[in-house]
């Protein structure tokens, strides 16, 4: 009886595991332009300046 359980209690993870869309897997390369407001290629202090205003 336990071995059953275990057996079906596996198997759900494992369904439920792989039909989810996974979010962070895709990946981007963006080398130009502007995401999230924030402009793509700028100096660390500019995308920190950035950040500060957004948080507003």
């Amino acid at each position: 009886m336990k071995t059953k359980f275990t057996l079906i209690i596996s198997s759900l993870f494992l369904l439920v595991s792989y039909s989810r869309d996974d979010v962070f897997s895709r990946i981007e390369n963006v080398i130009s332009g502007k995401k999230w407001t924030l402009e793509i290629g700028s100096r660390p202090s500019e995308v920190y300046e950035q950040l500060q205003e957004l948080s507003q």
